[in-house]
């Protein structure tokens, strides 16, 4: 089997910018309740305004004072998506206490969280590009590898067996599931599901795989509802292999 992308770009830690895992999980836990209180807050004084102008202007519309107050909310929801973390922050010291640092480390959290959604996209880049590269033959044993790291059992097809369309067998948990891969460049179409359930039920296993680079057609995911194959498109071999990473 062939070996994984040698990965150039590191994936960012907390400890990187200054946070431990504990500080980390306090913060992004408690940044969504900073937002709310600052729209509570932005509701709060909206309330007051209106209930200022209706008693210090009576000669003000109700349609004037509405527009008003659209444009009020308009400015505290722009507020609210440029400056709401540092606010956030704020606000946190004011119920946390000055001693937790909290608008510093809400900088921080943006900084590493900036830094891991660049890594994130170029790993799924990284990742897209080397399965694409393979040939169908490679294709397989990457597969079966990773399978097998994921704990099921792998076996090939014997050599001078009829090959009937299975690439891999897998075996976990008592249940045989056949796997047929497709390293084409073109979406699979329907006629090859109908042919992988035909020997699905001539091996009498009880699930078929079928793995496409490419994708699927419409007709093909209308063709397996109800019956036991599951379709694995390329995002979803990289999702089991992200799997295999954080476990």
């Amino acid at each position: 089997m062939t070996s994984w992308p040698l990965r150039k770009m590191e994936e960012p830690k907390l400890e990187q910018f200054g946070l431990t895992e504990e500080q980390g999980n306090y913060l992004k836990k408690n940044k969504d309740k900073s937002y709310t209180m600052i729209m509570v807050i932005c509701i709060v004084i909206t309330i007051l305004i209106a209930t200022y102008l209706q008693f210090s202007n009576p000669d003000l519309s109700d349609a004037t004072i509405v527009r008003l107050i659209a444009k009020w909310l308009l400015v505290c929801l722009i507020m609210g998506g440029f400056c709401g973390s540092f606010l956030g922050g704020i606000i946190s010291v004011v119920f946390n206490g000055i001693r937790d640092g909290l608008p510093g480390n809400y900088r921080k959290l943006n900084l590493y969280e900036a830094a891991k959604q660049k890594y994130d996209s170029w790993w799924i880049r990284n990742q897209a590009a080397f399965w694409t590269s393979l040939s169908g033959k490679q294709f397989e044993y990457e597969l079966a590898f990773l399978y097998q790291k994921l704990g099921y059992k792998v076996e090939f097809p014997r050599r001078g067996a009829p090959d009937r369309g299975i690439d891999i067998i897998l075996k976990k948990d008592g249940k045989t599931i056949i796997v047929q891969c497709k390293a084409h460049k073109k979406r699979v179409s329907p006629h090859v599901v109908r042919d992988l359930h035909g020997t699905l039920i001539k091996a009498k296993a009880d699930e078929a795989v079928l793995a496409s680079i490419s994708g699927f057609t419409s007709g093909v995911r209308e063709y397996t509802g109800g019956i036991p194959i599951k379709l694995i498109s390329l995002e979803d071999i990289i999702r089991m292999r992200r799997q295999i990473l954080s476990d």
